[in-house]
């Protein structure tokens, strides 16, 4: 393996007043130098891209090629450049810059928050609903000043800003449950559509469910392992790879003889031999095929839109319009790219298994967004039940029947009515049957009497 001798330096090509995501870029730079003076050799480049960067925001990648490193998470992009003796080069990459949170979710925090408070200002929480209000409008502020700040920094200070704003992003969702929760409580119907969702418990990291029909439509999955023999003699050459931590033993379909084993410390199943003999400079192929256990489950996710676009056209005639809409955006938005993603069959295996775990992020985030317009519809007088955000993406027996109770379009009694109805009836049938045994306590007392006075 030749020496390597590179350097990895970032420089920032911004446009002035473009959207964040769309034409704001940062060049990567890598320079690389043959370290002899005297043999021309062939360098071997693979860098590790920043954290959060995908295959899709590169939007310039010159030679590179790019893959997911499933070990690290991380994506990778790697060539190899031919250099004459002492020669230097300059490797670029052009990348979008993710590093910033997307100004259309501050300004739907913000409208979100200003109806909040517009909703409770005739309440007995206004004064904690204005104080909330002004506190979150003034640190969304903060956050949109801040990314202004750093819109030229070096890419350290850039991804530190981040950090910095996404910490007081989550502080800010917080206080607008808070919010949320002032609502539910001066609106008693709200507040029992709602309490079971309250109540649930939510996973901190969602998985898709895959049902059989999905697992048909994505097939297999092929990893080839290559060994080889590097020496001039006939070698025994030990074989251990590791395959992602997604997989099961029931997802196995055919190992090429390789023996699998877990490792419990790295939480993943990997393949291996002891000693395979290879004779001098031989390579032999291995393909391990799998189950495709890194599909989208694209029912459930078009169930989901359904669902979202059947509650925002509910909406259309309501105050709630425009958050609705907005609401429903983007959670097709994020069902959208996260089926487009995981349909392009060109894509490697590393990146079909990149796409899929960075999607798990984005139906984190689509989640979110459907309980908010769940929440939006119960305020606007609708009832669905129990929200489908909490249990959609999970495995287990609720699904259809969410989805089934959130697709009605009608008002359904909240739980307080139902009692009562439930309370009359009981009480409507316990008076009936307490006047019948009076009716038949009195016969039967007559019965009594008439037969004692025909005695005596």
């Amino acid at each position: 393996m030749p020496e390597v001798l590179f350097v990895l330096f970032f420089s920032w090509h911004i446009v002035t007043g473009a959207p964040a995501f769309a034409d704001d870029t940062v060049k990567l730079k890598v320079l690389v130098t043959n370290p002899s003076d005297t043999q021309k050799q062939t360098m071997p480049v693979t860098i590790n891209l920043p954290s959060g960067i995908k295959s899709e925001d590169v939007v310039d990648r010159g030679n590179f090629r790019i893959d997911y490193n499933f070990e690290q998470s991380l994506f990778t992009a790697y060539q190899d450049v031919v250099l004459d003796p002492g020669q230097t080069m300059t490797l670029e990459l052009e990348m979008k810059d993710i590093w910033r949170i997307p100004s259309d979710e501050i300004d739907l925090l913000k409208a979100h928050v200003q109806q909040n408070v517009l909703a409770l200002s005739k309440s007995s929480y206004s004064q904690q609903a204005k104080s909330l209000g002004d506190g979150i409008t003034k640190r969304l502020e903060q956050i949109v000043a801040a990314q202004e700040q750093a819109k030229d920094s070096d890419p350290q200070e850039k991804m530190s800003a981040l950090d910095t704003n996404t910490s007081l992003l989550k502080e800010i969702k917080k206080d607008v449950s808070v919010l949320d929760d002032l609502l539910v409580e001066i609106n008693p119907v709200a507040a029992a559509s709602l309490s079971k969702e309250e109540g649930g418990t939510r996973a901190e990291v969602p998985k898709p469910v895959r049902t059989d029909t999905d697992v048909k439509q994505t097939g297999v999955v092929v990893f080839e392992i290559m060994v080889s023999n590097p020496l001039d003699t006939q070698n025994s050459v030990p074989v251990k790879y590791y395959l992602p931590v997604e997989l099961k033993r029931q997802d196995f379909i055919d190992t090429a003889g390789l023996k699998t084993a877990y490792d419990y410390e790295k939480n993943s199943y990997y393949v291996y031999n002891d000693g395979i003999l290879l004779a001098a400079g031989e390579s032999r192929k291995y393909s391990v095929t799998v189950k495709d256990v890194w599909g989208a489950p694209v029912n459930q996710i078009k169930m989901i839109k359904e669902h979202a676009g059947n509650l925002a056209g509910l909406m259309t005639q309501t105050e709630y319009n425009a958050m609705a809409q907005a609401l429903e955006g983007k959670i097709v938005e994020g069902l959208d790219h996260v089926l487009n993603s995981q349909r392009n069959i060109n894509d490697s295996v590393q990146n079909h298994i990149g796409n899929y775990r960075e999607n798990l992020k984005r139906l984190e985030e689509v989640r979110g967004y459907v309980t908010q317009l769940d929440r939006l519809f119960v305020r606007a007088g609708g009832s669905i039940g129990e929200s489908l955000g909490k249990d959609a993406f999970f495995p287990g027996t609720k699904g259809v029947a969410l989805i089934s109770k959130s697709i009605f379009r009608g008002k359904a009694p909240d739980t307080a009515t139902s009692w009562k109805i439930i309370l009359c009836i009981v009480g409507f049938l316990g008076a009936i049957s307490f006047l019948f045994f009076i009716l038949w306590w009195t016969q039967v007392r007559g019965e009594s009497l008439r037969k004692t006075e025909k005695i005596q």
